[in-house]
């Protein structure tokens, strides 16, 4: 247990009555459970909903959340707008978390999430008039990520970007990675091994609707196999492939759930329509605290991701949260998740792209009902023997000491 004064920076940063990444919340709600003084300095708009904070009163807003402060700083609505709208939302976050912190904050640790890339030297700046540990969350990792999804095509910007970001590795007292492939490239870009802290996407305290909130109504599916993939439908996941797989095995008695949003869904929408694909079903993103209601109904849950070296490194939360609901898993893909679905004997990986493979993993599945049994509790055991909630209250101590 420790009693730091912690400021942690996350221009997202959805609550469990929300939908969108839990990164954000799980780090802030671990280390004030261990008894830190936290304080989230955050943007105003739900970077997945469009939401604005209508309460904010000024330039910010702050109030007490689950234990912990969070401060939401003015943004421009409509977020979502293109690429001009998120870097200009970005660099007006950096500047008013800078004014709000700066006027009278005092912190032993500043913990910051990267991307976006943006706020770096500003949360830099404020751990050295501070005087405190500079810490940095790197989900992903960038430029890769970027070059990989067609956000950066010019090598001059790549260029630049790779040494921006990776100046600020080496500038931090600390880092944290989603997963172990990730420090091998840390460490190839200078930052000492000994900084490197891995805590996985693994860790989920709003598993749970809130006592007093009723749990979602879950359409039934009857005598169907039903099949959930939950997240976003941006340009990462590669959901074609799984659309793909909807279609060989249409009119078999498969029910394909696509639960969430993103630039894309209304396209994966118009082409289900177009080719007639009704055992596919689009519904929206729901706040994360209810998607184990429609993860208890799945009987299998699915994930996708493009042959890139970039997605080789990732460890995605959807597939751990599949996991933490006993649900086994076929992933197209390779690298980190590949092997994590071997590690806990939970799930059956192909290779990336390959729809037969993914029909083939399905019906291999449906028609086995103790093989589901058995993975279903290999994944719960791994959760629980593997990814304790202890561990992370435990690493992220260890991290702003």
């Amino acid at each position: 247990m420790s009693d730091a004064r912690v400021l942690l920076f996350s221009h997202h940063f959805p609550t469990p009555d929300q939908p969108g990444a839990a990164r954000p919340w799980e780090f802030a709600d671990a280390l004030a459970d261990s008894g830190n003084d936290v304080t989230v300095v955050t943007s105003a708009t739900h970077y997945m909903e469009s939401e604005f904070d209508t309460e904010a009163d000024g330039l910010w807003s702050a109030n007490s959340v689950g234990g912990f402060e969070v401060v939401r700083v003015r943004s421009l609505d409509q977020y979502r707008g293109g690429l001009a709208t998120r870097l200009l939302n970005y660099a007006l976050y950096s500047l008013l978390a800078f004014v709000y912190v700066a006027t009278d904050r005092d912190a032993d640790a500043v913990v910051a999430g990267t991307p976006p890339p943006i706020h770096l030297p500003v949360v830099y700046l404020l751990s050295l008039v501070a005087g405190a540990r500079f810490v940095l969350d790197v989900r992903d990792l960038y430029p890769e990520t970027a070059v990989a999804l067609g956000v950066v095509q010019h090598r001059a910007v790549e260029w630049a970007y790779r040494r921006y970001e990776r100046g600020f590795w080496r500038l931090a007292d600390r880092l944290v990675v989603p997963s172990e492939p990730m420090v091998d490239v840390l460490a190839d870009a200078g930052v000492p091994r000994e900084r490197i802290e891995v805590i996985h996407n693994a860790y989920n305290s709003a598993g749970t609707a809130a006592d007093g909130v009723e749990s979602p109504a879950v359409p039934e599916w009857d005598e169907e196999f039903v099949v959930v993939y939950a997240g976003g439908m941006g340009y990462a996941p590669d959901i074609p492939t799984l659309l793909d797989a909807a279609a060989r095995l249409q009119g078999r008695g498969y029910r394909f759930v696509f639960l969430g949003d993103g630039e894309r869904k209304a396209e994966y929408e118009a082409r289900c329509a177009r080719e007639g694909l009704d055992n596919c079903t689009f519904l929206p993103a729901v706040p994360r605290r209810d998607v184990g209601a429609y993860l208890a109904r799945a009987d299998a849950c699915l994930h996708a991701l493009t042959d890139c070296d970039v997605w080789e490194l990732a460890l995605p939360n959807k597939v751990f949260e599949y996991m933490r609901h006993g649900k086994p898993v076929v992933f197209a893909g390779g690298g980190a998740t590949a092997d994590l679905l071997d590690d806990a004997d939970c799930g059956i990986a192909v290779a990336p792209g390959d729809c037969e493979a993914v029909a083939a993993a399905l019906e291999r599945l449906s028609a086995a009902d103790e093989l589901r049994a058995d993975m279903a509790t290999a994944a719960t055991d791994y959760m629980t023997e593997t990814h304790p909630r202890e561990r992370l209250v435990a690493s992220l101590d260890a991290v702003i000491a």
